[in-house]
């Protein structure tokens, strides 16, 4: 017997253990309230658009996916100007956010045309936007963008990463940044 199973072969009543939803029962609004109770980091995905104008959007749904070849994912709304650029730049840079940078989370997040005029960025050594002050920044080349539903799951190889001192993460978790 496991050390972890302590007493084996128990069959606990679902009822037991909290609400139970076949997946026909679900809805938007249900599936999300569920997928809000995995909290994650909070990252800002940039790139340029073609002036050369720094672009970005907040995204949770980020990870890593390999490490031989390194490789990341990101998945964006298939709504996102963000989106239309980098799939033309066929780079974006992501920028893992700091318990500091919920203002900025929130501004990224929004629809608003200027989100660059008051976030201080520099330009990466592959000339991608990458912001101030978060925990880690990486430049990234698009290898892959698969439909994912409302969302396209974009693919990423690093190029470079920038490691500020190590700060402690902005966390989404039950739609609240903590």
């Amino acid at each position: 017997m496991s050390r972890l199973c302590m007493q084996p072969n128990l069959v606990l009543n679902t009822q037991d253990i909290g609400l139970r939803l076949l997946a026909s029962d679900l809805d938007g609004r249900k599936w999300r309230d569920t997928m809000a109770n995995f909290a994650s980091g909070v990252t800002i995905i940039t790139s340029l658009d073609e002036l050369g104008n720094a672009v970005g959007s907040t995204v949770s749904a980020f990870s890593s996916l390999s490490l031989d070849p390194m490789l990341l994912l990101v998945c964006l709304d298939n709504r996102s100007r963000t989106l239309g650029h980098i799939q033309r730049q066929e780079n974006f840079a992501v920028n893992i956010l700091s318990k500091d940078q919920k203002e900025m989370a929130f501004l990224c997040g929004s629809k608003s045309n200027d989100k660059f005029d008051c976030i201080e960025y520099v330009l990466g050594q592959y000339g991608l936007p990458l912001l101030k002050n978060t925990c880690v920044s990486i430049e990234c080349e698009l290898t892959a963008v698969h439909d994912g539903g409302d969302h396209k799951i974009l693919v990423g190889k690093p190029l470079s990463l920038l490691q500020t001192d190590m700060q402690l993460p902005l966390i989404f978790h039950k739609g609240q940044f903590i």
